[in-house]
């Protein structure tokens, strides 16, 4: 694979080197966990500003959450640039970055991998409502609580 690269408004993305992944044994509830086979480099670069991230080889993931339903709409973890967004946005969050920024960087990943502006939206718009430590989680989570439903 050749370099990616996305630009829009100031913005350019390049990826230098594929993703590789394999399964593990482990699960994360009903999800496969992937492990990074060999670091994964995302180069950012808005307005002067130089982002440099890269993923550590090891790094372990459950990749996108996506309810089973929702997969009939937008396609599963082998969807394009699926898998890139959710690794680096899931590595973002351990990273303890804001969730916002996460979730916007997931959304132009996607679009650097030529996924549709559509799909794109509908991942950012559920992992900003529904993704952990949105409210929504975080109501569910002392509800559960509440019902004795915590495990």
């Amino acid at each position: 694979m050749t370099a990616v690269e996305y630009k829009y408004n100031g913005l350019k993305i390049t990826i230098p080197r594929e993703l590789v992944l394999h399964p593990t044994n482990m699960m994360s509830g009903r999800r496969r966990v992937y492990k990074l086979e060999r670091p994964f480099a995302v180069y950012i670069r808005t307005d002067g500003v130089y982002e440099n991230y890269v993923v550590p080889a090891g790094f372990t993931t459950d990749l996108a959450t996506i309810p089973l339903l929702a997969q009939v709409f937008v396609g599963g973890n082998d969807a394009p640039g699926v898998a890139e967004a959710a690794v680096f946005h899931d590595w973002a969050c351990v990273q303890g970055m804001p969730r916002s920024y996460a979730n916007s960087k997931l959304f132009y990943l996607m679009l650097a991998f030529k996924a549709p502006y559509w799909k794109a939206l509908a991942f950012y718009w559920a992992v900003s409502v529904f993704g952990y430590g949105s409210l929504f989680a975080r109501v569910c989570k002392r509800i559960r609580g509440w019902l004795d439903l915590e495990t």
